[in-house]
């Protein structure tokens, strides 16, 4: 649903076929996780966006919980290093993380998609 929409970029997730290490996380794997990232083209612009339309999955600074969530890296996790550092190590404005918890997974893709529209 990610790697098809007008708005995202780039998506980070390893059980997608095309992503860079797929191959060798199904060989390490029994299965995917729920741990994905995805970048959107408008930048932080766009991530602001998102997070106010997003209803389901709340905005938190700890992925660790069994409920789904969305993290800002940029501003969150990363926050404290410099524009420069954060391009270096491949933070963008963009970037979206997300930690799928136990819902229901159509609920969840449908969250996500009325968040991007």
């Amino acid at each position: 649903a990610l790697s098809n929409n007008a708005k995202v970029g780039s998506v980070f997730y390893p059980g997608l076929p095309h992503h860079p290490s797929h191959e060798i996380a199904k060989k390490q794997q029994s299965g995917f996780g729920g741990m994905l990232s995805f970048e959107l083209k408008e930048g932080l612009s766009g991530v602001q966006n998102f997070i106010e339309k997003m209803t389901l999955l709340p905005f938190a600074g700890s992925l660790g919980g069994f409920e789904s969530l969305v993290g800002h890296p940029y501003t969150q996790s990363h926050g404290i290093h410099t524009p420069e550092k954060k391009y270096e190590i491949g933070i963008s404005e963009g970037l979206i993380r997300i930690s799928a918890g136990l819902e229901n997974t159509d609920d969840l893709v449908e969250g996500i998609k009325s968040a991007l529209d």
